[in-house]
């Protein structure tokens, strides 16, 4: 399986994505999985320790960078 990681996305900026995934014919849970992260943040509650990300892990490492080209210009 091929990762893929974007940091600094919104909730619904990554649903977006898994969108134009499932759009595109792929099936979720046999081409491909994702998770969205929030951000985790140091006792202060002000400092993020790591941003938001998604991550997306395809089964055809083709299939994966393909999306890759196309969402990290």
């Amino acid at each position: 399986m091929h990762k893929i990681v974007i940091k600094h996305i919104s909730p619904v900026d990554a649903i977006e994505l898994k969108n134009q995934l499932t759009s595109a014919g792929l099936v979720m849970g046999r081409d491909f999985e994702w998770q969205w992260c929030p951000a985790t943040y140091n006792n202060d509650g002000f400092s993020a320790v790591t941003p938001t990300q998604v991550y997306f892990k395809f089964v055809k490492d083709s299939v994966a960078t393909f999306y890759q080209l196309k969402w990290l210009r």
